[in-house]
């Protein structure tokens, strides 16, 4: 394929698929992301929207596997407010890969490891798990990080939307940072005659 667009599956829904590694299998949306990176021929992009937690888990396993095939050129960070009018509330991140010849070296931005960053909240300085490319880069993040209450009495980090400002206008800004060459690859033009004579005899 030259270009995967898709809004993947969330959840922490394991895929039984001995294709791919464990790290990868165990949440539907990383597995998802692997079959996409699968699926591209080298130059091909992904595009692809996923839960933050493909980015923020302290695990490294599943974005080193994506590494091993593609080069993350970029992402944006939605504030909690990008899918609401489909009920629901969750960070999620559009995430920008273009696969590598096999063999060759990652030249991507770097976005494996999670880095602690401060944040003032609830009258008290603590800190929180973000991805390095997102504390390298916060422009890319559309909102205000802070805190909210889960159903369970935890406090996680959220993102929430800046007051008065256009989503869309946002991430109009936010991907003219994303750079990348992307070449058309050289595809033969079959021979009518000779398709229409193959046909026949099939």
């Amino acid at each position: 394929m030259d270009l995967v667009i898709g809004n993947v599956p969330f959840g922490n829904l394991a895929v039984a698929d001995r294709a791919y590694p464990g790290s990868v299998t165990k949440a539907i949306h990383n597995y998802f992301i692997a079959k996409s990176l699968t699926a591209l021929r080298p130059g091909g992009i992904a595009c692809l929207i996923t839960s933050s937690g493909t980015m923020d888990a302290l695990s490294t396993e599943a974005r080193a596997y994506f590494m091993k095939q593609a080069d993350l050129i970029g992402a944006v960070r939605l504030p909690n407010t990008a899918f609401q009018g489909t009920g629901t509330s969750v960070v999620s991140d559009i995430l920008v890969f273009q696969k590598r010849e096999p063999g060759t070296p990652y030249k991507g931005e770097a976005f494996l490891e999670v880095g602690k960053k401060p944040w003032e909240g609830a009258n008290r300085w603590g800190s929180y798990d973000q991805n390095e490319y997102f504390v390298k880069h916060p422009e890319m993040v559309l909102g205000e990080l802070t805190t909210e209450s889960t159903q369970y009495g935890r406090e996680e980090l959220t993102v929430a939307p800046i007051e008065g400002a256009n989503l869309a206008d946002q991430l109009a800004e936010a991907v003219q940072h994303i750079e990348g060459q992307y070449t058309e690859v050289e595809v033969e033009t079959p021979d009518i005659a000779d398709a229409e004579n193959e046909k026949h005899i099939l």
